[in-house]
Order: structure tokens, then C-alpha cells, then sequence
């Protein structure tokens, strides 16, 4: 449990000044390069971009293990900010952990459907719902990690309260060295 806070933590930091792509297209890497900056916040340090993802480790004193992490955020076209966002981090047993940030005004039950090309979505139940944004997290098993690296595609889609499902594309360009990056 103290793990997942971590990496809560971790994903609220990184939303404070990391990467920015715009929904549905990737900026060019020097672009990225830009807007993730060391020192945007004390948490995080160590980044550097790997495709469209950013890669940063936690800030911590020894002995404490490193704890690394990859993020990609998309943003709103028209008024940039933060709507939706992916990271993927080393879990306290060396397995890898996932959470995706969403906005509210979901069908909770409905989780995040994960499209990374298999027969069909994979549902990702959310973990909790508070000011601003939801999470779903979910321990990623190793063959899934895999696959992953190996996706031509990641789209998550979640369930406006509405009814109406919100999809997003997540670029993979950079995903399998950033998975590779995590393990090290």
C-alpha cells in the first residue's frame, strides 16, 4: 500500500511539469525534451525522454531502493492542460506497476478499458475517484509487460457518466526502451 502512495505521489508530481502531448499527435522530441526540465519539482529527478515518455526516478535518501518510473500525459488540444495520464513504475517486489489518471465524471464500474492490440480490451478497475481526477492501478504480470513492449498501439478508453466512452491514444514510440529502462 505504501508503494501505490508513492507512486501516487510520483504521478501528482510529474502532472505538476512534466510531458505534454496533444491529444492524438506527439510533438517533436526537442519539443519534449523542453518541457521536461530537471527540477520542475524536488520529488523527481534524474529524467530524461525516451520516445514520447518520460523516464525520472524518485528523489530519495539512501538506503532507500531507486524508484524509477516512465510517463506519458496527453493534454487538451485548445487549453493544454492535463487530461489523462499513464505511468508505469518499478513495484516494491521488482514487478511493474501501472496507474492511469483520468478525469471525473466517470462510470466508475466501467474501469479503463486497455487496448494494446489483443483480442480485446482489457478492463483496469479504478482505485478511487477524488478532486479533480480518478485512478485505476493494476500490478502488471510479466507476460503482460511483454506484450506490452512489443504494442503498436495503447489506447485507453474510459465511460463518461453519460454513457458515452472517451477514447485515448497513447504513443508507444519509446514504450519498450522505457520498460527496458525500469528493469535496470
Amino acid at each position: 500500500m505504501r508503494w501505490i502512495m508513492v507512486m501516487l505521489l510520483v504521478a501528482a508530481a510529474a502532472l505538476a511539469g512534466t510531458l505534454a502531448i496533444a491529444q492524438q499527435s506527439a510533438k517533436p522530441a526537442d519539443e519534449i525534451a523542453a518541457a521536461t526540465k530537471p527540477g520542475d519539482t524536488e520529488a523527481v529527478g534524474d529524467r530524461k525522454v525516451i520516445g514520447d515518455w518520460v523516464y525520472a526516478c524518485m528523489n530519495q535518501e539512501k538506503p532507500a531502493p531507486k524508484q524509477c518510473f516512465i510517463r506519458q500525459q496527453l493534454a487538451d488540444d485548445k487549453t493544454k492542460a492535463p487530461i489523462f495520464a499513464w505511468t508505469l513504475g518499478q513495484g516494491p517486489k521488482g514487478d511493474i506497476v501501472a496507474v492511469w489518471q483520468t478525469p471525473t465524471g466517470v462510470m466508475v464500474g466501467a474501469g479503463v478499458l486497455l487496448d494494446i492490440g489483443g483480442e480485446k480490451p482489457i478492463p483496469v478497475p479504478y482505485r478511487a475517484c477524488l478532486a479533480g481526477q480518478c485512478q485505476a492501478v493494476a500490478n502488471l504480470e510479466a507476460e503482460f509487460v511483454e506484450r506490452l513492449g512489443k504494442a503498436e498501439k495503447a489506447r485507453a478508453t474510459i465511460v463518461a457518466a453519460n454513457g458515452k466512452g472517451l477514447a485515448f491514444d497513447f504513443s508507444v514510440k519509446g514504450l519498450a526502451d522505457g520498460l527496458a529502462a525500469l528493469k535496470n
